[in-house]
């Protein structure tokens, strides 16, 4: 990586950057309008967000919590951050992210992700997977549970627009 040098002595003292020498759309976090909103960061706009703490399942059902499954978005994130006692009591820790192509419209469906869990013998594993749909069909909700025991953490729904 290279590192760039900055003259600040010839900076320009009380820039205003709204209406300054600088060009371009600003960020949101500057006052400007490159995002539409807090939750969206360029092609990727979170939906939804469920929190659990010993929830039997979580739901992201269709016209549920601002929650709509079309084509708006080429493929839909599911983001797990959990951790903790996530199976029965065992001390067990799981994050993940699976995409879904072609969910909400009537095409195969594709599935891509990757997680990362330590079981309750203290050993960490990283997996990798993909599976596809072998009819077309189109999903109007999902549903998360685990075999056994409850959930704890949060999912999060994201759309990706491109």
């Amino acid at each position: 990586m290279a590192l760039s040098k900055i003259d600040t002595a010839n900076m320009i003292d009380n820039v205003n950057l709204a209406s300054g020498p600088v060009t371009g759309t600003l960020p949101v976090a500057n006052g400007g309008t490159a995002v539409t909103s807090a939750g969206e960061i360029g092609n990727l706009v979170l939906i939804s967000s469920v929190t659990a703490s010993d929830a039997s399942n979580i739901i992201f059902d269709n016209d549920a919590s601002g929650v709509v499954f079309d084509d708006a978005y080429k493929c839909y994130l599911f983001n797990f951050q959990r951790a903790g006692t996530i199976r029965n009591t065992n001390p067990e820790y799981f994050q993940a992210n699976v995409f879904f192509y072609g969910i909400g419209e009537s095409t195969r469906m594709n599935i891509t992700g990757q997680c990362i869990y330590k079981n309750n013998s203290g050993y960490t594993h990283n997996e990798a997977f993909s599976s596809s749909s072998d009819t077309t069909q189109t999903i109007n909700g999902m549903k998360f549970q685990m075999s056994s025991g409850n959930i704890y953490g949060t999912i999060s729904l994201y759309g990706i627009k491109t």
